[in-house]
């Protein structure tokens, strides 16, 4: 996998669990956030391959590398059982996510507003690709993120370890922020989910942009 751009280059490099091998970039630049990257890269003892902006543009085409690229072996994937050992009491479930950009913005705010794990569906949806990882500003390098082959059986599960589920929507009366803290929650964004029936719960990503000051209209699916 190349993923490119600073700030997802960036975070490859500060996350452990990332399988960094060659990172690109154009040298003789001022630019303190590449010389910090430079550094990250020689602290983990990683090769860097010099080019100039030219052969940036031959090697990558145009999209918008700033400058700098960076090859993984792959994407660090978790499990569903490591994501629960993390005992969060609050993770997402992203249900047919197909769009890059939309998945990407949803992982940065996922990261911000505090959520421990994410489910991915497998079916319809997008993986974590350089294009998710370059929306997302390096966010998805620090989330534990798990690909799951049916979405339902992973509501069910979730629900059977005392998880309650509930859909964001942004007519709802509560603020993410008001739930109970003292109970587990995982959120449903996207697609349709079937938990005891048929619950839509499809939303415009643009409207998950600020998942810490989303509102939800109560649990799915009991």
């Amino acid at each position: 996998m190349i993923i490119y751009g600073i700030h997802p280059v960036t975070e490859a490099l500060k996350s452990l669990d990332s399988m960094v091998e060659l990172v690109w970039l154009v040298p003789g630049k001022s630019n303190p956030r590449l010389q910090r990257i430079i550094e990250l890269a020689k602290s983990r003892n990683i090769s860097l391959d010099f080019k100039s902006a030219a052969q940036m543009t031959q090697e990558f085409g145009n999209i918008p590398h700033q400058e700098v690229a960076a090859k993984l072996s792959s994407f660090p994937y978790s499990n569903f059982e490591t994501i629960l050992k993390t005992n969060s009491r609050l993770l997402l479930l992203a249900d047919r996510i197909e769009d890059p950009q939309n998945l990407g913005a949803l992982l940065r705010s996922a990261e911000g507003a505090g959520i421990g794990g994410v489910f991915i569906s497998e079916r319809r949806s997008c993986a974590v690709t350089p294009a998710v990882l370059k929306a997302s500003a390096g966010a998805a390098m620090h989330l534990k993120i798990s690909r799951e082959v049916n979405a339902v059986r992973t509501l069910r599960s979730l629900k059977q370890r005392g998880f309650w589920t509930l859909g964001l929507d942004m007519q709802g009366e509560t603020s993410v922020n008001e739930i109970d803290s003292n109970c587990s929650w995982v959120v449903v964004v996207g697609g349709v989910v079937v938990v005891g029936g048929v619950v839509e719960v499809d939303r415009p990503l643009d409207e998950v942009e600020g998942l810490d000051r989303g509102r939800y209209a109560g649990p799915v699916g009991w």
